[in-house]
């Protein structure tokens, strides 16, 4: 594109500055020259405080030909749509780079967002200016994208990475980003709301096996001040949060010792007193499992009683208490169940909460409610049981599995044995291995993703609502040596009872990978 003394849109208020200068009174007119200035992309997108904004623009003049950086004839300049005061007080444009190069090569140290920028070729002879806009995207590693908490070394430090989503072409991954967290240990899971807050926008918080702890949504510096010990209403106690869930909207927490708390969706509002109890204002005389089965849009949650063996719900209309399950019909099971809750979930499964549970002689059952929609106080109708016919479920290597995850959809359970993932269909009641890993491998941590956002939140809705339908799998490989050998994978997880197929490409380079989550906003 030529350019001859034109001036195009940058912003208005920019352009009125620097379109003005003062009459020099020199009136040896000259032909005005053209300018053209190309090698320039229209975008050009940069990691924030991590990489270099580099420009080396072709600029050639009619009369004289190439213009090199050292013609004395010409002054070149960098510009940015930012307004800025000069030493004199008046408002003036943002300077890309002092040194008013004609190459640009300068470190990204901008804060992440869009910015417009152009390129200034000034004919130092007759005044005049020839600009090239372009269009500067500053990304932030940890603004989109997966966030990854691990247990680093024998001493399970807790440590996040991320898998920062810069573009649809791009990602990069960043390393130990937890920098002022007290030192902790044991890693439990994230917590990750995008629309808790509307006032102040986004919450994160890290449990760990030594208490939990906000992080700043801008850069995810915490400190002791970020506690979450400062969040319950009796400040005396140190609380050691070890699950965080939402039920109807309301977080909710249990802590280490089995209690359960509610915390109302409000500025500044505390959890309250515990509510696992069957009477206000007592104190508690059972606990319950840190599983939380909740769904959107049923005013409650389904729990369990680990204390009598048996399931619960609560009502968020109630008093905060816990209230016992009226007598279901049809009756498929008792709710006084006299066994050990092992994993549950709720799932978009014709609004299915999903119980895995095993007695005493080591012996699996599986239990299924459907919560009814539009019901007040809240009623689930008794779905699934199956136990095998008292020996336990038929699923190979179920025992020796620490980790599950129901597909929010499908009729599968997932577990995992040493470096293979299993599936058991508890609509076929049949189970088989659907993935390997390498020879060497351990699984640590398999779960789905579902979005706790409303999904106008979610970066471009369209393109990531797949990912709460993928299993995300992280394994530890030994044939790597040190902290570092911790991989992360995603599968497509076909219907019909077909083998997982590998989503992208396995990540590397992480701690041992406790927990995973999409960062919504």
């Amino acid at each position: 594109m030529k350019f001859k003394n034109r001036i195009y849109w940058i912003p208005v208020f920019c352009l009125t500055l620097f379109s003005c200068y003062d009459d020099k009174g020199n009136y040896d007119y000259r032909e005005l020259d053209e300018i053209e200035i190309t090698n320039i992309p229209e975008e050009i997108a940069v990691l924030a405080n991590a990489e270099h904004i580099v420009v080396k623009p072709k600029v050639v003049s009619k009369e004289e030909g190439e213009i090199k950086a050292d013609n004395p004839n010409y002054s070149f300049a960098y510009y940015y749509s930012e307004l800025v005061t000069d030493e004199n007080g008046f408002l003036k444009c943002a300077v890309l780079d002092s040194t008013f190069s004609k190459d640009l090569d300068i470190p990204a140290a901008l804060s992440p967002k869009q910015y417009t920028c152009w390129f200034e070729v000034k004919d130092k002879r007759t005044e005049v200016i020839s600009r090239k806009t372009f269009n500067l995207n500053v990304a932030s590693s940890i603004t989109n994208g997966w966030m990854v908490l691990c247990d680093e070394g024998a001493e399970r430090r807790v440590r996040m990475d991320m898998i920062g989503m810069i573009s649809a072409e791009r990602e990069v991954v960043t390393h130990d980003i937890l920098t002022t967290l007290p030192l902790s240990h044991g890693a439990i899971s994230i917590a990750h709301d995008p629309k808790f807050n509307m006032a102040s926008g986004p919450t994160f918080r890290v449990l760990t096996e030594d208490g939990g702890y906000k992080l700043n949504p801008e850069d995810f510096s915490s400190g002791p001040e970020y506690s979450m010990d400062y969040e319950f209403g009796d400040q005396t106690v140190h609380h050691i949060p070890v699950s965080y869930n939402f039920a109807y909207n309301y977080p909710v927490v249990v802590d280490k010792e089995g209690d359960i708390y509610m915390q109302q969706n409000v500025a500044g509002a505390i959890f309250g007193m515990p509510f696992n109890v069957l009477k206000a204002g007592t104190n508690p005389t059972f606990k319950v499992s840190p599983y939380i089965g909740s769904l959107s849009g049923i005013a409650g949650a389904f729990l369990y009683n680990v204390t009598d063996e048996r399931f619960m719900m609560w009502y968020a209309f109630s008093e905060e208490i816990m209230m016992e399950l009226p007598a279901p019909e049809p009756q498929l099971f008792d709710w006084n169940v006299g066994k050990e809750l092992i994993y549950m979930s709720g799932t978009e499964n014709n609004y299915g909460i999903y119980s895995l549970m095993r007695d005493k002689q080591g012996h699996y059952a599986l239990y299924g409610v459907e919560a009814v929609l539009y019901s007040y106080p809240p009623k689930y109708k008794q779905t699934l049981y199956q136990d095998g016919d008292g020996q336990g479920l038929k699923a190979e290597h179920l025992a020796e599995s620490k980790v599950f995850a129901f597909h929010p959809k499908l009729p599968y359970l997932f577990y995992a044995y040493m470096n293979e993932i299993w599936e058991y269909d508890y609509s076929t009641k049949q189970a088989r291995r659907v993935a390997v890993l390498g020879d060497k491998e351990t699984v640590t941590m398999i779960k789905f993703n579902r979005f706790t956002g409303s999904y106008s939140k979610v970066p471009k809705p369209d393109e990531y609502f797949e990912m709460q339908y993928r299993l995300i799998v992280g394994s530890v490989d030994g044939n790597v040596e040190g902290d570092n050998n911790g991989i992360l994978r995603f599968y497509e997880v076909p219907e019909l009872n077909r083998d997982l197929v590998l989503y992208g490409k396995p990540y590397t380079g992480f701690a041992e990978i406790k927990d995973v989550v999409f960062r919504e906003n």
